[in-house]
C-alpha cells in the first residue's frame, strides 16, 4: 500500500477489521483460485486499480508509523507497568 499499488489480501478477521472494501481487494483465505481471480480482476480494471491505490494512500497517510508509534508505545508501557 505504501508503494501506491493496489493489493489483494486474505479476508481474515483482522484484515476485515482494519481494511474496508475499496482500500484493498479481498480474497478468500487459502484459495489460490480466488487470489488469482482477484489479481486478474485488478489487472483488467485500471479505474478500480487507480481508485483503490488512491484510497489506500489516504489510509497509509492517516495510519503511518511515525504518527502512530507513540500510541503503540504508550499502550505497551501501560500494559508492562500494571
Amino acid at each position: 500500500m505504501a508503494l501506491g499499488v493496489p493489493i489483494v489480501v486474505s479476508r481474515t478477521k483482522i484484515d476485515n477489521f482494519y481494511f474496508k472494501e475499496g482500500i484493498v481487494e479481498f480474497s478468500e483465505p487459502e484459495n489460490e483460485n480466488a487470489l488469482a481471480n482477484a489479481i486478474k480482476m485488478l489487472l483488467s480494471n485500471p479505474q478500480k486499480r487507480d481508485l483503490q491505490a488512491q484510497r489506500a494512500n489516504k489510509f497509509v497517510s492517516r495510519y503511518n508509523w511515525e504518527d502512530k508509534k507513540s500510541v503503540y508505545f504508550n499502550l505497551v508501557e501501560a500494559i508492562i507497568t500494571q
